[in-house]
């Protein structure tokens, strides 16, 4: 697979090879399989692609191993997506965490909002629906809980958290100020 910034890989091993030449012109890739080169047809895989594959690498890590256990190498090498790639379209694991926690933000509150559909127009319950659908979750292992705690803790998730429930809020809450 080649990504934006033209970095090949192997789809049968994702392992990192650079073209035969650096002149700027169009260059042939090869792959190195089991100690031999041949060739390949280039496939290539998005900036954004890659940013998704990451995250779904390292929202799947953080589960398994924990946020604070799980490192952006473990990431990088997971996903199959060089460590300097990772780096590039994320900068650390803060951000990768941001991401992760705006992607679930706007998930859970959603289909909250989707199973209490035609059910009930009370805002105070979709509220508390959301709240306890929140404490199940971060109840329902240790890995979790320390994702919860992670998000809470760093300032730019935790600002992303507060900015996304007190937007939540005004609209829950409208009829009642």
């Amino acid at each position: 697979l080649t990504n934006s910034r033209n970095v090949c890989y192997d789809t049968s091993n994702i392992t990192r090879y650079s073209p035969r030449n650096n002149t700027g012109n169009s260059v042939s890739w090869k792959t190195a399989q089991k100690g031999t080169m041949m060739d390949q047809k280039t496939i290539q895989r998005t900036s954004e692609e890659n940013k998704q594959l990451v995250l779904h690498t390292a929202a799947r890590l953080f589960l398994q191993k924990g946020y604070t256990a799980t490192t952006l190498r473990q990431i990088a090498k997971e996903a199959g997506v060089n460590i300097g790639s990772v780096m590039y379209l994320y900068e650390s694991k803060e951000n990768i965490l941001c991401d992760l926690v705006s992607f679930v933000m706007g998930g859970q509150f959603a289909e909250t909002e989707r199973l209490l559909a035609g059910k009930t127009e009370d805002m105070l319950l979709f509220w508390a629906a959301e709240t306890t659908l929140q404490l199940y979750i971060a109840e329902s292992s240790e890995h979790i809980r320390e994702l919860y705690l992670a998000a809470y803790s760093h300032s730019k998730s935790s600002s992303l958290i507060y900015q996304y429930v007190a937007e939540k809020m005004q609209v829950y809450f409208k009829a009642y100020y």
